[in-house]
């Protein structure tokens, strides 16, 4: 027998409408949830219409705070992807939609994801951040790196390094995609890798983006899944390359080809910085 009520909401999806209100109100903090269903849940045809007090007001914030409850379309209060917009257009809240639209909260619900879509995803991103991947047999620089560390060290290094250059919401999906090309045993020691660097970095995003007593949680969640997810093969996939060779595939800023040195990726220049300054005082 079907139970009736509301569809059961993802926790991801929770996460989603928890980390987008707590990044309102820490860009405003003095705002209550009124003020803000006043400045942005009304539509303005209906504010001018009916006025925004009485007991039929919308309670969009307040709802979202104690239930994770998006609102929807209707003639008096906007939907949820229009108050992204009109939130988004607000000078204090530039980029706030970005965050609601992230990749991460999607991926969280994904038991699998495709060969081919994992590929052109990790183009992409590669793409838009001036990056690319190659063998370490097809750059002198990383050769001569290689006869000194070995090759899963010298894979996060520069992976960490390139992810300076990537959008913020695509550095966790990046991470992601990699590791899934890396699930044959023969890849485990870069897989390893990936996941520790990954791990960092979802701790880093979620503390930045949830309240303390949650961020621990979701950030477990999230590890969980990620570990589990599977790259499955689809029709689009071509049988020539394999995920085997490309998981081990280097990620490096094109501007570093043939000129990536030693000191250049393992030189802690923050502590570098720091002694320098301790010697001229």
């Amino acid at each position: 027998m079907r139970k009736r009520g509301r569809p059961h909401k993802h926790w991801a999806e929770l996460a989603r409408i928890t980390a987008w209100y707590c990044e309102i109100k820490k860009r405003s903090p003095d705002w209550t949830d009124y003020q803000l269903d006043v400045e942005f849940a009304w539509k303005l045809k209906a504010k001018s219409a009916i006025g925004v007090t009485g007991k039929d007001r919308p309670r969009t914030f307040e709802w979202m705070r104690k239930k994770g409850r998006v609102p929807h379309k209707s003639w008096y209060w906007r939907s949820m992807s229009e108050l992204l917009d009109a939130v988004e257009e607000h000078e204090l809240f530039r980029g706030t939609k970005e965050l609601y639209e992230a990749p991460i909260w999607n991926l969280c619900q994904q038991d699998s994801l495709t060969y081919s879509f994992v590929n052109n995803e990790i183009d992409r991103i590669l793409k838009e951040s001036g990056l690319v991947r190659i063998s370490r047999y097809d750059d002198h620089s990383l050769m001569a790196i290689a006869k000194e560390k070995k090759e899963a060290e010298i894979y996060a290094r520069c992976l960490k390094r390139s992810l300076k250059k990537v959008r913020m919401f695509d550095r966790i999906p990046l991470m992601l995609y990699l590791y899934l090309m890396t699930s044959s045993v023969s890849n485990g020691d870069i897989r390893l890798e990936i996941e520790i660097i990954m791990d960092e970095r979802l701790n880093l995003f979620f503390w930045r983006f949830l309240p303390r007593k949650e961020h621990l949680t979701l950030y477990s969640f999230t590890a969980q899944a990620f570990r589990r997810m599977r790259l499955v093969s689809d029709s689009k996939r071509n049988e020539t390359v394999f995920p085997e060779s490309q998981g081990r595939l280097i990620v490096l800023p094109k501007e570093l080809l043939g000129k990536i040195t030693i000191e250049e990726l393992y030189t802690d220049w923050a502590k570098v910085r720091q002694l320098l300054e301790l010697d001229a005082s």
